[in-house]
C-alpha cells in the first residue's frame, strides 16, 4: 500500500459560464450538453454544464452503484457545489467524498437539527458549524450508501482525523478555500495530501 495518496481538488466558479452561455456560436453545445432540459433558474442550468464539463474533462467510464452515486471505472471521484463555487475531487486509489460551503452565520436550530451534543458544544467553542457540516457530508459521500442515518448520529469529531462509518475507516481533512469551507474523506486509513488547482473555462473546453 502506498505511504501517501495524493487528492486532486478542481474547483471552478460558475461565473465563469457567463461569456460562453451568451456566445451565439455555442448554442449548439450548450443544448447538446442539456438536452434541452427545463432548469427551475440560470444558476441549476449552470451547476448541470459545470458538473458535465468538469466530468468530460477528467472522468471517463462513468456509472451509478445501487445508491446513485456515480463510479469510474478508472478513478475515484465526487462533486460538490455551494453558491457560485463547484469542485471536483479525485484519488486514484480510495473511495472520495468532498463537500463545500460558503461560510455563513448559521441559525441555531439548524445547529441543533444536525448535531449531537459533543458537535453543538464543539461549535460553540470553536464557531465552526461548516467544518462539522461539511465533514458529516463528506462522509456519506465517501462511503457512498446516502444519507440512511440521521444527520446527528454522524460525528465526525475530531476533524482531521481517521474516524470509523459504516465499520470503515475514513480519513479526513477539513479547511478553508477563499470564503468556502471544503472537507475531504478517502475511505482509508492514512493521511493524503491535497492539491487545490483553479480552473478557467478555457481549462474545461479545451481537452
Amino acid at each position: 500500500m502506498k505511504k501517501e495518496t495524493i487528492v486532486n481538488v478542481y474547483f471552478f466558479n460558475l461565473k465563469e459560464l457567463d461569456s460562453f452561455l451568451s456566445n451565439e456560436k455555442n448554442k449548439d453545445y450548450i443544448e447538446e450538453i442539456t438536452h434541452s432540459k427545463n432548469f427551475a433558474n440560470i444558476q441549476k442550468k449552470k451547476e448541470y454544464i459545470a458538473s458535465f464539463l468538469l466530468k468530460k474533462r477528467f472522468i471517463k467510464n462513468i456509472y451509478f452503484n445501487e445508491f446513485d452515486k456515480p463510479l469510474s471505472k478508472e478513478i475515484f471521484f465526487n462533486i460538490s457545489h455551494s453558491h457560485d463555487l463547484i469542485c471536483l475531487a479525485t484519488n486514484e486509489d480510495f473511495d472520495i467524498g468532498v463537500d463545500i460551503e460558503k461560510n455563513r452565520q448559521m441559525n441555531e436550530k439548524v445547529s441543533e437539527y444536525i448535531s449531537n451534543k459533543e458537535e453543538l458544544d464543539e461549535i460553540k467553542k470553536n464557531n465552526n458549524f461548516f467544518e462539522i457540516w461539511t465533514a458529516k457530508e463528506a462522509i456519506v459521500k465517501a462511503v457512498g450508501t446516502g444519507l440512511n442515518k440521521k444527520i446527528n448520529t454522524i460525528n465526525p469529531l475530531p476533524l482531521n482525523s481517521v474516524i470509523e462509518y459504516e465499520n470503515k475507516k475514513i480519513s479526513g481533512k477539513t479547511y478553508s478555500f477563499q470564503d468556502f469551507i471544503v472537507s475531504i474523506y478517502l475511505v482509508c486509513n492514512m493521511d493524503f495530501l491535497v492539491k487545490n488547482v483553479v480552473l478557467k473555462v478555457e481549462d474545461l473546453l479545451n481537452e
